[in-house]
């Protein structure tokens, strides 16, 4: 047994040679935030042989529009219970992620889920990327964040989803808050532009 960062290995020192196989666990609710693109990058570049295995092999990550109510007076702070909050706004990361579990947590889906990105763990993207798109509103309501989730792929046949209700419900689901909700009805589209950093995946209004 090795003690220590895989990415402090390196094939010929403490390992004997590059392996056939690679496991990890080492993803939160918003798939990127405990480090798995350097992480697993390293791994596959280093210290995986060529036609070695990797599981998981990569995940999709899925969003949808939501309205949550009663999360919205903190995020980002205002009036609570009585007393204006918002001065603290000033230490909030607007682009920090609540795991919140949908299932459980009174919510109004405003969007049907759409598709946010793909990462083949054998060949991690760049570092960081950022496209737009526009999602079309489904429901009536004021659009508070997005919540996304993702489909781990263990390999070609083996997949597992965190989305509500899905397989991996102990991860929750990870929620990025507006800094202003946006009212939505059925047919608008809602310009969003999404991307994603080796740590983190996040979205504009």
């Amino acid at each position: 047994m090795l003690d220590g960062r895989s990415t402090e290995l390196t094939p010929g020192d403490a390992l004997p040679e590059r392996v056939d196989l690679v496991v990890a666990e080492i993803f939160d609710a918003g798939l990127l935030g405990e480090g798995a693109l350097n992480t697993l990058g390293h791994a596959a570049q280093r210290l995986l042989k060529p036609d070695g295995v990797m599981i998981p092999a990569a995940a999709d990550v899925y969003a949808m529009l939501v309205a949550l109510p009663r999360w919205r007076a903190v995020h980002p702070l205002a009036d609570v219970a009585g007393f204006d909050l918002s001065a603290f706004n000033r230490f909030r990361n607007p682009q920090a992620d609540q795991a919140i579990d949908l299932a459980r947590e009174p919510h109004a889906a405003l969007s049907a889920p759409f598709h946010v990105a793909r990462f083949d763990f054998r060949r991690p993207p760049p570092p960081e990327r950022r496209r737009a798109l526009e999602v079309t509103a489904s429901a009536v309501g004021e659009a508070h964040a997005v919540a996304y989730w993702f489909e781990l792929h263990l390999d070609d046949e083996t997949t597992l989803s965190t989305a509500p209700g899905g397989d991996l419900d102990h991860w929750q689901q990870a929620v990025q808050f507006f800094d202003q909700g946006r009212n939505v009805v059925p047919g608008d589209l809602v310009p969003l532009v999404v991307g994603h950093s080796n740590a983190r995946i996040f979205f504009e209004l």
